[in-house]
Formats: structure tokens, C-alpha cells, sequence
């Protein structure tokens, strides 16, 4: 039974690839790259109220399955899929999903640079392990863990740069250079980009007596201006409409 089931993933996988190889993917353009986007993610869907196998308890709270997907070029074209368990966690398989992902999108590239998406639920050393070893271009959310707000606003005061200062706030964007994922030396060095907001002054225009920090971190091999780096993860939101 196992072998049958395989033999029709094998199929519905080949039959795919080959209507993917028919179709033009729209790429992000630069004047020195073309880039084509390849975002990975889980997306829990709710089958509360059913006995179906597999279905358990999700993180959204509902019962379900937490399927994972992968989209290349900016239109969202499915490459891969895989159903799994609503109680597994989005990391667990997924650097295998993600070697797979990486063999079928090579398929597809063409002239274009391949760059693969991923949310902070896939900030861990086996997945960026997986990337860098790749050759491919990546941007992965951080997950700040333990990391506290005020190291990451002395960090920007020191190495970033100020894109916005007026009385409600000051935004900071910039590049924490040569940093070992999961503080492990044997992985290859990364940068990090970031975005630091100290905001003074809350959205319903109440003044705060000590300024909020806020900071989003990312893992990338990007050579892209930090702005333009926070940008293309955004579009990466993109693929939840896909889903």
C-alpha cells in the first residue's frame, strides 16, 4: 500500500513539473538580477467536526490538517505540496520538503536567480543549513527567541541607518554582518538584517511615558540595500493569499 501511494505522488508530481515547464514565471527585476521567488509555507486547515486520519489539534485552535506548500514566481504557482498532521509543527520534515523544493525549482530557473522565502516558524539550523548549502539566494524571518528589544536598538544606533525621525518615532534599517545561525561555528557566517521602531507615540496619539521597541530580524545571502531586502520579505506575505 505504501509503494501504491508513493507511485501516485511520483505521478502527480511529474505531471506537474511538466505543466510547469510550459508556463513563464513572472521574476522580481533588477537592473544587475532577476530574482524568482520561491516561498514556503504552512498554511492549518480546519476539519473541526470530523474523524478524519490525521486531523488533531492545530496552533490557529481548531482541529485540523497543517499542510505545507511551496509557490514559485511572483503569479504563485504551486511547485509542491504535502498534507501532514494538524499537531506538527511547521519545522519538523521540512528541511527534507525543502531539498525537494530545491530540485524541482532548479528545474524551472532558467537565467533567473532562485530566492527562497520562509517565515520566522522556520528559523532553525537544520533549514538554514539546508539553504546555504543550496547556492541559491534566501531570506528567512528570525525568531528573536531571547533576544531583547534594547540590544537590538543599541545595535541599530551603532550600525544602522535612520529612515524615519519625527516625534511619534524613529525607524532604523541596517546589516549585523557575519553572525553563526543558532551561535554554532560550524555553520557558514550569515547576515542579518534588520528593522528597529522605537516608537514614542502609541496609533491613538497618546504619548508614552517610555518608548516602545519593536524589531524584525532577518537571515539572508542577499547582497540587496537593507530596504529593499525588508521589501521583498514582505511580498513573501503574498503567498498566504495563495494558500
Amino acid at each position: 500500500m505504501a509503494n501504491e501511494k508513493q507511485q501516485v505522488f511520483q505521478a502527480i508530481g511529474q505531471a506537474n513539473m511538466k505543466l510547469l515547464k510550459k508556463t513563464s514565471f513572472t521574476t522580481i527585476d533588477f537592473p544587475h538580477v532577476k530574482y524568482l521567488p520561491v516561498d514556503i509555507d504552512t498554511s492549518p486547515l480546519d476539519n473541526s467536526k470530523s474523524n478524519k486520519e490525521g486531523v488533531s489539534w492545530t496552533y490557529k485552535r481548531f482541529a485540523g490538517y497543517h499542510p505545507i506548500f511551496s509557490y514559485i514566481g511572483t503569479e504563485g504557482y504551486m511547485l509542491d505540496c504535502e498534507l501532514r498532521p494538524g499537531s506538527q509543527s511547521c519545522q519538523k520534515g521540512t528541511p527534507k520538503f525543502l531539498e525537494r523544493t530545491i530540485k524541482q525549482a532548479k528545474q524551472l530557473a532558467g537565467s533567473a536567480s532562485l530566492l527562497f522565502r520562509l517565515d520566522g516558524g522556520n528559523d532553525s539550523k537544520d533549514t538554514l543549513e539546508e539553504l546555504s548549502e543550496s547556492g541559491h539566494f534566501f531570506l528567512v524571518k528570525r525568531n528573536l527567541r531571547k533576544e531583547l528589544p534594547e540590544y537590538w536598538l543599541s545595535v541599530a544606533q551603532a550600525e544602522g541607518t535612520v529612515v524615519r525621525n519625527d516625534e511619534k518615532m524613529t525607524v532604523y534599517t541596517g546589516i549585523h554582518t557575519g553572525k553563526y545561525p543558532a551561535q554554532d561555528d560550524s555553520l557558514s557566517k550569515l547576515e542579518i538584517v534588520f528593522q528597529v521602531t522605537e516608537q514614542r507615540i502609541a496609533r491613538d496619539g497618546t504619548s508614552l511615558l517610555f518608548p516602545e521597541i519593536s524589531v524584525e530580524t532577518w537571515w539572508t545571502n542577499l547582497y540587496e540595500e537593507p530596504e529593499t531586502i525588508i521589501q521583498l520579505y514582505h511580498d513573501h506575505g503574498t503567498s498566504e493569499q495563495f494558500h
